[in-house]
């Protein structure tokens, strides 16, 4: 039995459109599940790849990630074949899954240090994406595993609770990843699990926490020079007076690979732990100038925090994408709520919340990913 319900196999499809894979891709999955072979992912393709992750004991979903794809034997860029994952070995994130999981070492690069500038436009492992105007790369360990593994060692001070929260960002900015790279946007390069952009100086001030670990890959802060876009200077990365330059070849290399990095990730936790902070702040100021929502407000949500992993990843995540539509969400979170409410009601109004106020904004996708996605946290 191969049946999805119907929202299901809606959330099926739309993730699978998300996922941007070639049509050749698809007509090799398609072929492989015994799906109809159109090169589009639609319902019928939804429902044998449910099929063929029921029969390989995979999370059922229809949705095509990394894990069914790996079993699957099938290249995401070119459609080719790749040699399958065996039965029983470590997978790589695809949706959810009920398993837990076990603390496991970082992914390191290969062969750490700085990849040479002169290297392919599109380095091995990148998709260029959006019509050319950049790249885009994802690593395959969970962010879960890897804090894990790196708090048994003894290299970041990291509570339960938070591991939960940065997977829930997690889901959000690179699938459930430690690390993504995506460059083809005004921000030049976002990396990292929280997706810090070196448009709004985020990197440069992860960079600042590491100046070590990113220096090992030929990534260093030149305070003598900037950047500029067109609301803001940042300072500029040593030796590129083009920013430009940094989407493509080796600086897209050397930017992913220090995202794996395990000192770097160490400074990447502190710094969110810090903008977690940053958030809480930015919102009680923002609810009182924008909305009129004074500190018994804010009390009440923060009761609904405290109480919620959901509601807590809910609102970092979406305050992450867009803060003006976190704290509208948040405002008709409490409008629609009383006092006195469950926190299970508050999370339904909450999540009602940010979906219109994202809506308002004409990103309704996003508002129902935050209202999703968020939903599955850490495994422990």
């Amino acid at each position: 039995m191969n049946q999805l319900t119907q929202q299901q196999t809606s959330e099926a499809i739309q993730y699978n459109r998300d996922r941007s894979y070639p049509e050749a891709t698809w007509r090799a999955v398609q072929q492989a599940v015994g799906a109809d072979v159109d090169g589009k992912p639609g319902p019928n393709t939804a429902r044998q790849i449910a099929q063929f992750q029921r029969d390989n004991r995979l999370s059922v979903d229809g949705k095509l990630g990394r894990n069914t794809l790996s079993a699957l034997g099938v290249d995401p860029d070119s459609g080719q074949p790749t040699a399958p994952r065996a039965e029983g070995s470590d997978p790589a994130i695809d949706s959810v899954s009920p398993q837990p999981v076990q603390p496991s070492p970082v992914a390191q690069p290969a062969e750490p240090g700085m990849a040479p500038i002169t290297a392919d436009k599109v380095p091995a492992g990148f998709r260029m994406v959006r019509s050319g105007k950049g790249l885009s790369r994802y690593s395959d360990q969970r962010l879960d595993r890897t804090l894990l593994h790196i708090r048994e060692h003894g290299l970041i001070d990291l509570s339960d609770e938070d591991i939960d929260t940065l997977q829930r960002i997690a889901n959000i900015e690179t699938s459930g990843t430690i690390q993504g790279i995506n460059t083809w946007d005004s921000a030049v390069v976002s990396i990292g699990f929280m997706q810090w952009t070196l448009q709004h100086g985020k990197i440069q001030e992860w960079i600042g926490r590491a100046p070590a670990a990113f220096a090992r890959y030929g990534i260093e802060l030149d305070p003598d020079n900037k950047y500029t876009w067109k609301h803001s200077q940042e300072v500029a990365i040593k030796g590129v007076a083009d920013k430009s330059v940094l989407r493509w070849n080796g600086w897209a290399q050397r930017f992913y690979d220090v995202g794996l990095d395990e000192e770097a990730i160490a400074a990447e936790v502190g710094l969110a732990k810090l903008f977690l902070g940053r958030a809480l702040q930015g919102l009680k100021s923002r609810l009182q100038k924008k909305h009129d929502v004074g500190s018994d407000g804010y009390d009440e949500f923060m009761r609904h925090y405290d109480a919620s992993l959901a509601i807590r990843g809910i609102f970092q995540a979406s305050f992450n994408n867009l803060p003006a539509g976190s704290t509208r969400g948040v405002a008709l979170a409490l409008e629609l709520s009383s006092p006195g409410d469950s926190t299970d009601r508050f999370l339904e109004h909450f999540r009602r919340g940010i979906r219109q106020s994202f809506g308002e904004w004409n990103y309704d996708q996003r508002g129902k990913n935050l209202t999703t996605k968020t939903l599955e946290g850490a495994r422990f």
